[in-house]
């Protein structure tokens, strides 16, 4: 319900000071605290009456995907219509010093309302929402909203101004859906110089559960303090010296990715929601792809909440076709887009590569043997595990989506780009309704997914290889790898890039895509091994020059086209992996939120926040986002991840972070273009030097893992914890450290360099 974040506002009034900081407590408390200090300015006593007032107003995200122009105002009315299929009531939580704002479902109970185990587009059990004293020392309490404000109105309710006494708690209204307010009054005698403190909680638990969280928030505890020291444990901090706006930026990303984060009681999850316009205006989160990539930092930042994105991920997989659904929402309720997102090909590909990520970061190996069942949970056989979700991510992925008849991986309704599928059979004008479209849906391919699964399915097949030492004959069954390489190196464009995608038309003949596009330029240059040293060449030239370089924001899709982190951060790590760094590094300063406001200041979006994408160079609005009439991301262009997670995998590739190729650990070798460098996250630390090395990993399960850590010079000496180590292999320039840790141990590393003789 709330975000995390900090308020205060102090005033004078009739000689009394009043200071009122609202708190969002780090963790996973769904509440607020409102600490009030009172101090009489005056040579006098005096009396008073203060009231903490919150209203309530639920308001259930419906899907609906229609939202923009004269939607919006039906749209709105049909949530609120939600409403009353309950009666609204307030209860008082005499253990709590609480009021309690409850909705009870009407009897008899509509026939379309399963139990709260069960999905459902509608919560029918929502959570209460409660204001508590918790001081206990509250005089009166309201909650009559109408009767509070009455003609007085907000500059002067009729309860404070004729100093009404507090109301008697109702039963129930059955007329107005949302009748109540949540006020508590306190009546106070301030000595002068005296100083009054008071401490309120508002917040919302389940209609089941107790109140009992209070009692960690009662004072003197000091939840401010508390909550500053939470956080600065908790963010990413980059210092070079040099970079301040890259200092700033990346505790801010970190802090605006973990305080999006939200619980999905159905799922019993928290998970970083995709935000913007299609969870605050459509109603619906996902598509799991971005939870996915979320997962990537995450790991880094909050292994735990890492862990649970793939859990959701696992979660919203279908019981019989192991299809990934395109996006969920309400009470475990799953949607594909208008049945134009059936079949997204991507998903399964997204989910392993989180997957790889997570046990590569934190060595949490246990995880596979995790049940987690497919949904809806009432279908899905008992005792499924993680290991078999990839199994069944690896089947749906070859035997239910397919490799095409040129090699690659069949497009589905949708590869990254849920429209690509639509978008051409838009382009190939009349004909029978829905054959372009079908036909692409059955036969088109995938170029990106394809290099994707390409750099994928090899890094599952090393971290799983002793788990099960069979996954290799499954992943690379008839010899798949090798025909897709075939695939994707048959769809070199001779202008310098690779085609987007081989489609369909009316008659079911060949469309090829092959107008230069970043989406299909990323994962080549991420899977690099697998391709032509010449040929990546001429890709990083292409999109050097023709998307990224024009762009003072970002690499674009298209020539003067849209930017979207989502793919301009995966160019950063492309480059990186090709051995650009200096255009890693622009790009992961381009991406930042002062690039953006520099290039356009007028515009108020990506100054702390953004949209998924913004406008290129060659829009009529650069740097502003779009309207379409399904997704009017202008009229919520904020608050998207991906600007936020993102921007912190970039910083993690610039500098060197990555899973090892050996699928046992990480690779580090860094890239940053500064002498001394320092990374600090949550999960690892690292500093560097031009002669050393530091790593100090924080174990987040117990468990062990390798680190590849890049060394210069003729020679190099490793301590771990201080104890010089002789028995450390040497591959070429890395230094291959394996360590062992409990959870919550830090294990430190130091690699050290020899100077090359008269370098």
């Amino acid at each position: 319900m709330f975000g995390t974040g900090y308020f205060a506002h102090e005033t004078t009034y009739r000689g009394i000071r009043v200071n009122r900081q609202v708190i969002a407590p780090y963790g996973d408390v769904p509440l607020l605290i409102a600490d009030v200090e009172l101090e009489n300015l005056g040579g006098a006593p005096v009396d008073l009456q203060y009231y903490e007032y919150w209203d309530v107003n639920i308001h259930q995200l419906q899907i609906q995907w229609l939202r923009s122009g004269a939607f919006g105002p039906s749209s709105d009315a049909a949530r609120r219509t939600i409403n009353r299929f309950f009666i609204p009531m307030v209860e008082w939580d005499a253990d709590a010093s609480a009021l309690r704002f409850r909705q009870q479902i009407r009897l008899p109970r509509p026939q379309h309302a399963p139990p709260p185990d069960q999905p459902s587009e509608i919560d029918w059990d929502p959570a209460n929402v409660f204001l508590a004293d918790l001081d206990g020392a509250q005089s009166a309490v309201y909650v009559n909203k109408m009767t509070f404000f009455g003609k007085g109105g907000a500059r002067k309710p009729d309860a404070v101004a004729q100093r009404r006494p507090g109301d008697t708690l109702p039963r129930d209204n059955r007329n107005d859906p949302m009748p109540y307010c949540l006020a508590v009054r306190r009546d106070l005698t301030v000595q002068p110089g005296e100083r009054v403190k008071m401490r309120f909680a508002v917040g919302v638990v389940r209609p089941e559960e107790s109140l009992d969280l209070l009692a960690a928030f009662k004072q003197p505890v000091d939840v401010l303090g508390e909550t500053r020291a939470a956080w600065k444990n908790s963010l990413t901090y980059f210092h070079t010296g040099q970079d301040p706006v890259l200092h700033r930026e990346m505790a801010w990303h970190t802090y605006y990715m973990l305080s999006s984060a939200v619980y999905l009681a159905f799922h019993t999850v928290h998970v970083v929601p995709q935000g913007s316009a299609y969870l605050y205006l459509h109603g619906a989160d996902g598509a799991p792809r971005d939870q996915a990539l979320f997962t990537l930092p995450a790991a880094y930042v909050d292994p735990a909440l890492a862990r649970d994105m793939l859990r959701l991920i696992m979660r919203v997989t279908d019981a019989q076709t192991g299809q990934i659904t395109y996006s969920f929402n309400g009470h475990g309720a799953i949607s594909n887009g208008l049945d134009l997102h059936t079949r997204p090909s991507d998903l399964d590909l997204f989910f392993l590569l989180a997957l790889c990520e997570y046990l590569c970061a934190t060595g949490d190996m246990a995880f596979l043997d995790e049940a987690v069942p497919f949904y809806p949970p009432s279908q899905s056989p008992p005792g499924v595990t993680v290991l078999d979700h990839v199994h069944m991510a690896l089947h749906h992925l070859f035997d239910v989506n397919g490799i095409g008849e040129h090699g690659l991986v069949k497009v589905g309704s949708g590869d990254w780009s849920d429209s690509i599928v639509l978008e051409n059979a838009i382009r190939d004008g009349p004909g029978p309704f829905g054959a372009t479209y079908g036909n692409s849906k059955e036969n088109g391919e995938s170029v990106p997914n394809t290099h994707m699964a390409l750099y994928v399915l090899p890094l599952l097949a090393e971290v799983l290889k002793e788990r099960d030492p069979n996954i290799r004959d499954v992943i690379d069954a008839g010899g798949r790898l090798a025909r897709m390489r075939a695939g994707v190196q048959a769809q070199w464009n001779p202008n310098g890039w690779y085609n987007r995608a081989v489609l369909r038309d009316v008659h079911n003949r060949l469309v090829l895509i092959g107008a230069l596009g970043l989406e299909a330029q990323v994962w080549p240059l991420i899977c690099a091994d697998a391709e032509d040293a010449s040929r990546l060449s001429a890709v990083i030239e292409s999109v050097d020059s023709r998307l990224d370089r024009p762009s003072p924001v970002g690499a674009a899709l298209l020539p003067g086209g849209m930017v979207w982190p989502a793919v301009s951060q995966l160019a950063t790590w492309g480059y990186s992996r090709t051995g650009r760094h200096h255009l890693a590094w622009r790009s992961l300063n381009r991406n930042t939120y002062a690039a953006h406001s520099t290039a356009y200041p007028n515009l108020w979006i990506n100054t702390w926040s953004g949209p998924d994408g913004v406008n290129g160079t060659a829009s009529d609005l650069p740097g502003w986002t779009w309207s379409s009439f399904v997704t009017p991301m202008t009229d919520f262009p904020i608050m998207n991840a991906n600007q936020d997670a993102m921007a912190l995998l970039g910083l993690l590739r610039v500098c060197g972070i990555e899973p090892a190729p050996d699928g046992d650990g990480l690779l580090i070798q860094p890239h940053v273009p500064r002498e001394h460098f320092v990374l600090d996250l949550p999960l690892l630390k690292l500093e560097v030097s031009p002669t050393r090395t530091t790593v100090e990993y924080r174990g987040f399960v117990t468990g062990g893992r390798t680190l590849y850590v890049r060394f210069t010079g003729s020679d190099v000496s490793v301590r771990i914890d201080g104890e010089l180590r002789g028995d450390i292999e040497r591959r070429g320039a890395l230094a291959v450290v394996p360590i062992a840790f409990e959870a919550g141990q830090t294990v430190r590393v130091e690699v050290i360099s020899t100077p090359t003789p008269g370098v």
